[in-house]
């Protein structure tokens, strides 16, 4: 799995919802080539405990994405 901690970049003392800022950052890492296609992305709880967020903001990012 890549180290999506340096991929996803979240501020907290941004007024964007965290699930935004999480679907913005995946976004233009596709955009950017760091996300090659096919490659499948990390389930809600895998990549909740690599970004230590809670799994329902991460659910909320993939409906955000999908």
């Amino acid at each position: 799995m890549l180290p999506f901690k340096h991929i996803i970049n979240i501020d907290k003392e941004n007024k964007i919802a965290v699930y935004r800022q999480i679907a913005v950052s995946i976004i233009m890492a596709i955009r950017n080539g760091v996300l090659k296609p096919r490659y499948h992305l990390p389930g809600t709880r895998e990549l909740s405990k690599a970004l230590e967020k809670r799994s329902t903001i991460n659910a909320e990012t993939f409906w955000t994405l999908y």
